[in-house]
């Protein structure tokens, strides 16, 4: 429904590719669901290839490299809608779940 409609929230888009890469044989692929600094969720992919972490943000358009490199430089680069990441509050794919505050 999300590919034939082209619908989808931050986090339908975010499971969708996270499944995709799985699919592709990523078995690192992770949806995580960060807390903002304008106090807002959203959802979003990371990843490691090559020893390069990459943070995908399938509900906005970017460059696939846009935010790749070292996992602290992405995190603090990376922003949606001018706010930037203040917390991972839980992150998930087919293999696991950790969830980061009580």
């Amino acid at each position: 429904e999300i590919f034939s409609a082209k619908l989808g929230d931050d986090e339908d888009l975010a499971v969708f590719l996270c499944s995709l890469l799985l699919a592709l044989g990523d078995e690192k692929a992770e949806v995580v669901i960060a807390e903002l600094d304008n106090l807002v969720t959203h959802a979003f992919v990371v990843t490691e290839l090559n020893e390069k972490f990459f943070l995908l943000d399938p509900s906005q358009k970017h460059a696939f490299n846009e935010f790749a490199g070292k996992k602290e430089e992405v995190l603090q680069k990376y922003s949606f809608q001018g706010a930037k990441i203040k917390r991972f509050l839980y992150k998930f794919n087919h293999f696991n779940y950790e969830q980061f505050i009580e």
